[in-house]
């Protein structure tokens, strides 16, 4: 039950530590000076009550668009007719959100059309308890309608209202649920959760891009093992990364983190796709970070890592994390020169730490994890030396330009990372050696 009847305060000193802060108590201020009513909301409240750096700050006002436009100097109008703007203070924009109730829903993600309201009304439409906090900067108090302080003792989850409501309104809550469970690390409380699974289906009608920030950020929670348990649990798996989720899945990540425990989002995303495809080590150790090569060795994983719709950059990440795990498999002890290339590009040594778990978990006696801390203690100058000689030097000796070109070069910097050569006159005999032939 949500109302003005039933509101909760708490005293809470302000995160005058926090650098983001004062921009914006600014602009709460300029508000009040105004004569407007005007609070701090939603994740900056829950995560200062539980003595987390919020990851930004949210106004909530009753001040509309055209006045927010007229006291700031600088805002954007991200979205007017749903009342939002964002306002530059201290260098920063802030969203700024006009108090609002929604209209019908009809696609699962906005609805038709706000109407402006009282406070009141507007933390009784927003998703969880947890996430309906209001914060007002002048009598340094949270301020509660909706029981969002009971929910945080209890460490729990739980719609505002009524779950099927709120999940009809927008699918994508029935994602975030899992999330902010994951990332809390916070239990769901019995009937949001009886609702998660019940509209779980309807995920189906979310865009992947919308889908794969979620993910992500269930990935890189601390909690992370649980929270892919739940998305099992919850039948949600299908409609985020097919069927890449299970026990094997899991406790090859469980082993990967104990490992390495930083280990980011795409490390992660990539141990639990290790098992979609079974290319043959020696092509996976050759593609050298080539995508065309990593796709067509790798094409299951492509597959699902494109339907996260992930940067160009997080997709050949992933890819080379994956290449790498499935090329250390060719070695028992791989020479220098091969583990420094594979630990060197983007996502390789995310592979290593992968490959050594799963070393770990099958109880084989290789030396990947200590591969691992060789190439951890190498300089930059040991991963990637100056060679000894170039493409103009080889001419200079009288070599036309040809593929043999490519190899001579590949080949002078291999033996200059297994340290077999260390100056110019070893590295002319070696290429001579090659290109005479």
């Amino acid at each position: 039950m949500t109302g003005a009847d039933r509101v909760v305060e708490l005293e809470l000193a302000p995160p005058t530590g926090d650098e983001r802060y004062p921009g914006a108590l600014a602009i709460v201020e300029r508000l009040h000076m105004a004569g407007y009513e005007a609070y701090l909301v939603g994740g900056c409240v829950r995560d200062m009550v539980l003595g987390r750096r919020p990851r930004d700050y949210d106004i909530a006002t009753n001040a509309v668009p055209d006045v927010i436009e007229k006291l700031f100097d600088r805002t954007i109008a991200v979205g007017r007719a749903f009342g939002v703007m964002q306002a530059q203070s201290d260098g920063e924009y802030y969203e700024v959100a006009t108090f609002r109730r929604d209209m019908a829903y009809r696609d699962g993600r906005r609805p038709e059309g706000v109407q402006f309201c009282d406070v009141v009304e507007d933390v009784a439409r927003r998703d969880f308890t947890v996430n309906g906090l209001l914060y007002d900067t002048r009598s340094s108090r949270v301020v509660d309608y909706v029981d969002g302080l009971a929910d945080l003792k209890k460490q729990n989850i739980r719609a505002i209202g009524d779950a099927d409501a709120r999940f009809e309104e927008d699918h994508l809550r029935i994602l975030r649920a899992v999330r902010f469970s994951t990332e809390l690390g916070f239990g769901i409380e019995e009937k949001t959760w009886q609702s998660v699974q019940r509209f779980a289906d309807k995920l189906e009608r979310i865009s992947a891009e919308r889908i794969r920030d979620e993910f992500l950020k269930i990935l890189g929670a601390d909690d992370v093992l649980s929270g892919l348990a739940r998305l099992e649990e919850a039948g949600l798996v299908p409609f985020v990364l097919a069927d890449c989720c299970g026990d094997a899945d899991r406790g090859r990540l469980q082993a990967a983190l104990a490992i390495h425990p930083e280990l980011g989002s795409i490390g992660r995303l990539a141990a639990l796709l290790v098992g979609v495809d079974q290319p043959t080590p020696e092509a996976c150790s050759g593609c050298n970070g080539a995508r065309s090569c990593l796709e067509s060795l790798l094409p299951n994983a492509t597959i699902r890592l494109s339907r996260l719709r992930l940067s160009r950059a997080e997709n050949l990440h992933a890819l080379n994390a994956l290449a790498a795990v499935h090329g250390l498999r060719r070695f028992d002890e791989p020479s220098r020169n091969v583990w420094i290339r594979l630990g060197r590009i983007d996502g390789g040594r995310d592979g290593f730490v992968i490959a050594a778990a799963e070393e770990q978990i099958a109880g084989v006696s290789k030396t990947t994890g200590q591969l691992l801390r060789s190439f951890d203690g190498l300089t930059t100058a040991e991963i990637r030396p100056d060679l000894l000689l170039t493409g103009a030097d080889l001419e200079s000796f009288g070599y036309r330009p040809g593929p043999l070109f490519k190899e001579a070069l590949y080949a002078l910097e291999s033996a200059q990372l297994d340290g077999a050569i260390g100056d110019r006159i070893e590295a002319e005999r070696l290429v001579r050696s090659l290109l005479d032939r």
